[in-house]
C-alpha cells in the first residue's frame, strides 16, 4: 500500500546505499571525483523530496534531527498548512 512513511523509508534506504557506493568508489579509485559528485547530486534530490515529506509528516524526521532548527522549521510548516486547511473548511 502506498504511504508517505513507505516512501520516506525507501528514500532513506536509497541514501544509505548511495553513501556505501561512494565509499566503494573512493576505495576502488573509480574516477572518484566525478562519480562521488554524481552521487552527491542524487543525494540532494533525495533530501529535497524528504524535506517535502517532513513538511507533511514531521513525525518522520529522523531522531538525530529532532532537536534542530530543521525539525522546528518542518513542524512550523506542518502547523501552518494544517491551520490553512482548517480555515478553508469553514
Amino acid at each position: 500500500m502506498a504511504s508517505v512513511k513507505r516512501l520516506n523509508d525507501i528514500l532513506t534506504n536509497a541514501s544509505k546505499s548511495l553513501d556505501k557506493a561512494a565509499t566503494l568508489i573512493q576505495a576502488l579509485d573509480i574516477h572518484p571525483k566525478q562519480n562521488i559528485r554524481k552521487i552527491a547530486d542524487l543525494l540532494v534530490v533525495i533530501f529535497e523530496i524528504q524535506e517535502q515529506i517532513h513538511e507533511r509528516r514531521p513525525d518522520l524526521i529522523p531522531p538525530f534531527l529532532h532537536d534542530t532548527d530543521y525539525a522546528r522549521k518542518m513542524a512550523a510548516k506542518a502547523a501552518l498548512k494544517s491551520k490553512m486547511k482548517s480555515r478553508k473548511r469553514r
